[in-house]
């Protein structure tokens, strides 16, 4: 169109310069989406498994660290219990085959995931 005469020069330039300036601004734009996109995806916290929050230890809008506990979660699947017991009776469950624990009228079968460790009353270690 400019060879043909139809187009004042400025005016080609202006809307060039225009041009450049939408595209710088598009480039601006989709950067600083990406940028928000990261900060989403590094404020979410996901859980390891499935569970139920018994728990919380920070509000919404703590900022944490990597490591930093944020909540207890209780698995729905394979639950654990701690029971402490008397070191004269750790024999006796140690001997058992297939230990069970009783809550209220019911029977549930129990592995035992560390037999615990004797503590000398004297030196308390």
């Amino acid at each position: 169109m400019k060879a043909k005469g139809f187009s004042a020069e400025a005016e080609i330039d202006s809307l060039t310069s225009q041009q450049g300036v939408l595209e710088a601004n598009a480039l601006r734009v989709n950067a600083a989406l990406r940028a928000n996109q990261l900060k989403i995806n590094k404020s979410t916290i996901k859980a390891p498994y499935a569970g139920t929050v018994s728990q919380r230890f920070v509000s919404l809008g703590d900022v944490v660290g990597m490591g930093t506990p944020t909540l207890t979660l209780l698995a729905e699947q394979d639950k654990e219990v701690f029971i402490g017991i008397p070191s004269a009776q750790l024999a006796k469950i140690n001997e058992l085959n297939t230990p069970e624990i009783r809550v209220g009228d019911n029977l549930y079968p129990v592995k035992l995931l560390n037999p615990g460790a004797r503590v000398d009353l004297n030196t308390r270690s």
